[in-house]
């Protein structure tokens, strides 16, 4: 049952590596990006798929004292899709500030305003 359980956590890292590559070229991390929320979508559910695989290895691994490894690239998948949706939530929010301010009829603008918001857009991406 050891080896068993050592060659599922060899396969499994295998795999982890070959999702890594392929999660690396989605094209969230392009700027041009169309459909950007339902690869982020489609991404989590396939991260929440190997977490639930590298929890199941580790509740076996667990029960005959194997040591299992950390599986950091996984992790490091999670961590940056946490950041890329947070990164098109700021992309989001500041191309619609722009497209509302293209309809501001010129009497109304308030440029004070405006560069109010693009230094606050600038803190919290920071």
């Amino acid at each position: 049952e050891v080896s068993r359980i050592r060659s599922r956590i060899s396969a499994f890292d295998t795999t982890i590596g070959l999702y890594r590559e392929a999660f690396r070229r989605y094209s969230c991390f392009k700027f041009d990006c169309k459909n950007v929320y339902s690869v982020l979508d489609e991404a989590d559910k396939e991260l929440r798929m190997l977490e639930r695989q590298m929890s199941d290895i580790q509740e076996s691994a667990s029960l005959f004292e194997v040591t299992v490894p950390e599986f950091k690239q996984l992790k490091q998948c999670r961590r940056e899709l946490r950041m890329l949706k947070q990164l098109w939530d700021y992309v989001y929010i500041v191309r619609s500030s722009i497209e509302g301010w293209k309809t501001t009829p010129w009497r109304k603008i308030d440029v004070e305003n405006m560069d109010i918001e693009c230094k606050k857009f600038a803190k919290e991406i920071r």
